[in-house]
């Protein structure tokens, strides 16, 4: 099973560019639907009254199964590293209101919005939020949701779940592993304490 790192260039247009609030969280979308990756992702109201969400918005290492005609069935993963170049290249351009719903362009919305963010390290003293429970360099975004029918109708009711970022990636191999040591790798990641929406 061929595995893929997946990586970014400063001097070009590659990286992520949206975040989308989805039903289905995935790690990023590379003009391809992900498999979900269940509670990981999901975020959480942070304060309900301001109205802020906050999650993970993409995690190390994970080991996210990929399908195209060419190739069949593959896998991809971030390092630490490409999610910090990532998410600073995210900010350097800008690009903390660019939020659409499901990866569609034609639903942007204007009245949701990056309020703040982190990538926990603990050399920094930085730690998953209470509640959270996923390694060390993941890349956790809050947002701040001004539109009353997108909060109450979808957020609140569990209708959307978490954060999907999008963009352009290159695909480097790094190994050949089998399945089934790919699925315990998953596994071990998943285990432990999930978050889940209120409803």
């Amino acid at each position: 099973m061929e595995v893929y790192e997946i990586v970014i260039d400063d001097h070009n247009e590659s990286g992520v560019d949206y975040i989308a609030l989805v039903d289905e969280p995935a790690i990023m979308r590379n003009f391809m639907a992900f498999s979900k990756q269940e509670n990981k992702m999901q975020f959480k109201a942070a304060d309900e009254d301001k109205r802020i969400i906050l999650g993970a918005a993409m995690i190390p290492d994970l080991k996210i199964e990929r399908h195209s005609p060419e190739r069949g069935k593959f896998f991809v993963f971030f390092s630490p590293d490409t999610i910090r170049q990532i998410a600073h290249k995210y900010h350097r351009n800008g690009f903390e209101r660019n939020v659409n719903l499901m990866h569609d362009p034609n639903q942007t919305v204007q009245d949701v919005y990056f309020v703040g963010g982190f990538i926990t390290d603990s050399k920094m003293g930085i730690k998953d939020p209470e509640g959270f429970d996923n390694p060390e360099g993941t890349w956790y975004v809050m947002m701040k949701v001004d539109n009353d029918e997108l909060w109450n109708n979808f957020i609140k009711t569990g209708e959307f779940k978490g954060f999907s970022v999008e963009g352009l990636f290159a695909q480097v191999l790094v190994d050949e592993a089998d399945e089934s040591e790919i699925e315990d790798e998953i596994l071990d990641m998943l285990k432990g304490e999930f978050i889940t929406e209120d409803k």
